[in-house]
């Protein structure tokens, strides 16, 4: 059979698309299924490996941007970085379930905050997001961008974490659907309870850009294959004399106040 494969892999788009093809060269299914995975695995371990090599770039290079940045301004402690994460983190949570971004003001930059209020608003009108009991698994700095003084500076972090997250009707309070990976043969009923009491996992790239002296949350990004740094299309230069960043609303500015000094308690030692 081993003979065979080299000749069958020339003929495998016949083979694939003709059952009667695949009788005419007296191939089995177990000899198809040999074909198909001589063909497919190298790929697939092509593929892998190159991910890896990808991410672990990626990992040291925002590590080396990181120390740069560190060893010029120390309020870019790692430490404060991945506390910000978890509490804006935690925060958004909360925020989206109970649909109601107000405590999100001078957490989020003013115009993602719109966009993700508004989001919500249209996502949710007649639907209810349950989520219960978020964990943060593990945090990565996965990007650093240090610009010329602080306000513009970005940095991305990538968050692993675990939350029972569901979705409901208004109406009814009928389950309708959750990110939870669904079992083969799994009944309707099996997989709504499954799904109302078993944490699903999550990856995301969480983008923050400093304003002002605080960190603000101005995107999230779905980051199941990290390999790929979420800042290498924006130029951190501009962003940060745009209006965007410079100008920020009355509430807002308040907000932010606050929020600077919650960033800068007295005796806070960045690791």
């Amino acid at each position: 059979m081993h003979k065979k494969i080299p000749s069958l892999i020339a003929l495998f788009p016949l083979l694939i698309v003709s059952p009667s093809a695949q009788a005419m060269y007296g191939v089995s299914s177990l000899m198809f299924d040999a074909v198909i995975y001589a063909i497919v695995i190298p790929f697939v371990l092509a593929y892998v490996v190159f991910v890896r090599v990808r991410r672990d770039k990626l990992l040291k290079k925002a590590k080396e941007d990181h120390a740069q940045a560190l060893g010029i301004d120390a309020s870019w402690g790692l430490g404060r970085l991945e506390k910000t994460t978890k509490d804006v983190f935690f925060a958004y949570q909360k925020a989206w379930t109970e649909k109601d971004f107000e405590p999100l003001v001078g957490l989020l930059h003013s115009d993602y905050y719109a966009r993700a209020k508004d989001d919500m608003e249209m996502r949710l009108a007649d639907e209810t997001n349950v989520i219960l009991n978020p964990l943060i698994t593990s945090l990565n700095l996965v990007s650093v961008r240090d610009v010329s003084g602080k306000e513009g500076d970005m940095f991305v972090m990538e968050v692993n974490a675990t939350k029972i997250d569901y979705t409901t009707s208004v109406e009814s309070g009928r389950f309708l659907r959750s990110p939870l990976a669904r079992k083969k043969d799994e009944s309707d009923q099996e997989y709504e309870t499954r799904a109302m009491h078993e944490p699903a996992s999550t990856t995301q790239s969480w983008v923050f850009t400093r304003v002002r002296e605080a960190w603000l949350l101005s995107n999230i990004e779905t980051a199941e294959f990290s390999n790929s740094d979420p800042l290498s299309d924006i130029k951190t230069r501009d962003l940060a004399n745009s209006d965007q960043l410079s100008t920020v609303n009355r509430r807002d500015n308040q907000a932010l106040q606050v929020n600077v000094s919650a960033q800068k308690s007295p005796g806070q030692v960045d690791d």
